[in-house]
């Protein structure tokens, strides 16, 4: 008998002067997923630099990240770069907003527990809940 669990992983962002947030699953939290959703913020504000406060996941500060924002920032003072990462505090998920967007996207599937017999249907539920949307809530204003 085979005891299989179903993940999925997702990456979140949110403009903390509207609150408007971008998520985006991935196979697995890694160095190339991490990569590739800091390229979807680019795109989504391209032109605009970007300052990203995360947790101290290790794939958010490992090789394929520092590499890839070595080669973006490549020759630019620390104040021009295109994307500047500043981490929470270890073991701090209270000071980090993306968590209270987790909590609203859990809370829409409880809610709605009746729909999401299938781990597929339960991955729509979870978007349908947070992707896209704007929240205001007081921890999304530490940071202005």
């Amino acid at each position: 008998m085979t005891n299989f669990r179903q993940r999925q992983t997702y990456y979140g962002a949110i403009e903390h002067l509207r609150g408007e947030t971008t998520v985006q699953p991935y196979p697995t939290g890694d160095g190339a997923s991490t990569v590739a959703f800091v390229q979807l913020l680019r795109q989504k504000y391209e032109g605009k630099r970007l300052l990203l406060s995360w947790d101290g996941a290790t794939y958010h500060k490992g090789a394929e990240m520092v590499d890839y924002l070595t080669g973006l920032n490549h020759g630019l003072d620390p104040a021009e770069w295109w994307v500047t990462c500043l981490l929470f505090a270890p073991n701090a998920p209270e000071q980090n907003p993306i968590e209270d967007i987790w909590l609203k996207g859990k809370q829409f599937i409880r809610k709605n527990w009746r729909h999401g017999e299938r781990f597929r249907v339960v991955k729509t539920l979870f978007l349908d809940a947070i992707q896209n949307r704007f929240f205001d809530f007081p921890k999304l204003h530490m940071y202005v």
